[in-house]
């Protein structure tokens, strides 16, 4: 493929192409999960984790794997993505606080 930057026609290699296609599908999924986090999940959670770039790194990957690999509905495989990964992050967030406490009382 060629394409024309500030005047200078570029030759894209096959390799180059796939990079920018992966990177536009990556950008489209992200604006995806970002845009349905707060709907997607009950307003305390989603005060928790909507700075949380872990979380929204997770969320894109599950949502990706859940729509490409399970073949789930859009907007199915977003929901749930977008929910699994909260429950994750909330779960190992609990952990950490008991195992905390557990350290706390034997001190």
């Amino acid at each position: 493929m060629e394409i024309v930057r500030n005047g200078q026609k570029i030759l894209l290699t096959e390799w180059e192409l796939f990079q920018a296609y992966e990177e536009q599908k990556y950008l489209y999924l992200k604006e995806s999960v970002l845009e349905n986090m707060e709907d997607c999940l009950p307003k305390e959670m989603y005060s928790k984790l909507k700075a949380n770039e872990d979380y929204k790194e997770r969320s894109i990957t599950l949502f990706q794997k859940y729509y490409e690999d399970y073949h789930m509905e859009y907007d199915v495989a977003l929901k749930e993505a977008i929910r699994d990964s909260a429950k994750k992050f909330l779960d190992a967030e609990k952990a950490e606080l008991v195992e905390e406490k557990g350290r706390n009382s034997k001190g």
